[in-house]
């Protein structure tokens, strides 16, 4: 004999047991961004409940949760992205109650600078003091990074995920300087920030000269002869044997940078030599070897402020006298009127 109330409860209990509808992912939007980026994810079967999203880094495993935003239902949800790190992860969803679904590969991307425009947003040519310039790009993510010029900190006005609105600052010396968006996550660099109508100095007289990538340890000295030219220094290891090094240049004070010039092309002086170690107070002498730049040797001025400049060299130099062989030669400095 059938036992009714027995097959009625166990209906019910099968029916309360069965399982819900699965859930399912089917598209991610976009499948790549920053901090403060929204994410849109559709599919079917999360319910009425609030789900849960994170990114889960490749590499190390780590997690981010995102904050699902209000709206969220059977179909799908919005969640914006409030950390991250750098690269390749997993995006990660699970419907309140159910299992964690993987819901497919997510790049973080880093901040990428792509212009650099005036108060017109028109290309900047140029900076002062107190001057506002836009930077246009992408992936600055929301949250407040900073910008730096030369390791000055510039003051942000605003900040957005494609745009920063900054201004210039005085302790900025004149020049032509790399400028680098950092953010949350990571960082970009755009080399054509150029500040004009500073007083600040470039800093300590320095110079690196390298002879086939051997740093000759030179020493900027006194005041040379500028011999009708305006810029005018030299450099020695102040030893025995000695090296000396000169560069007599045609850039004036308050001259626009950045500056080149290439020898066979331009007018300028430079030159290089070794004395043997001498061993006796009386000639007759070891001779020494000396070089000059070769055609297509470059120097480039890339800042001039408060009296200094600053600049790099490189290229070819043929031998003049003396034993040796031709050299290449690279360095940078910064030396004064």
């Amino acid at each position: 004999m059938i036992d009714l109330a027995r097959a009625f409860v166990l209906v019910v209990i099968a029916g309360l047991t069965a399982p819900f509808a699965a859930s399912q992912v089917d598209t991610v939007l976009p499948d790549h961004g920053t901090v403060g980026t929204q994410v849109e994810v559709t599919g079917a079967g999360f319910g009425t409940g609030k789900p849960k999203a994170w990114l889960q880094d490749d590499a190390t495993g780590k997690k981010h949760a995102l904050k699902v935003l209000p709206g969220f239902g059977d179909t799908g949800f919005s969640a914006e992205i409030r950390k991250a790190v750098l690269g390749a992860a997993h995006l990660w969803v699970q419907p309140k109650g159910a299992d964690a679904i993987d819901a497919g590969a997510f790049t973080v991307d880093a901040p990428s600078v792509s212009a650099l425009q005036d108060a017109q947003l028109q290309p900047l040519v140029s900076v002062e003091p107190g001057d506002t310039f836009y930077i246009a790009g992408d992936a600055f993510g929301t949250k407040k990074g900073k910008v730096i010029a030369n390791g000055i900190k510039l003051k942000v006005i605003t900040w957005g995920m494609s745009g920063i609105l900054c201004e210039s600052s005085p302790k900025l010396a004149n020049g032509v300087w790399p400028l680098t968006v950092l953010n949350k996550v990571s960082d970009d660099s755009f080399e054509s920030l150029v500040q004009e109508g500073s007083f600040t100095k470039l800093g300590k007289l320095s110079l690196t000269f390298k002879k086939d990538g051997q740093d000759m340890n030179l020493k900027v000295g006194g005041a040379v002869d500028a011999q009708g030219y305006a810029l005018a220094f030299g450099a020695t290891n102040g030893g025995n044997p000695n090296k000396q090094f000169v560069m007599l240049l045609p850039f004036t004070d308050g001259a626009a940078v950045p500056a080149t010039y290439v020898y066979g092309t331009d007018t300028f002086v430079a030159t290089y030599a070794e004395f043997p170690k001498i061993t006796s107070p009386y000639p007759p002498f070891p001779l020494p070897s000396t070089w000059w730049p070769a055609n297509g040797f470059t120097v480039t001025i890339n800042a001039n402020s408060g009296g200094q400049v600053a600049g790099t060299f490189s290229g070819p130099w043929a031998l003049q006298s003396g034993p040796g062989a031709d050299i290449t030669v690279e360095g940078s400095f910064i030396a004064e009127f």
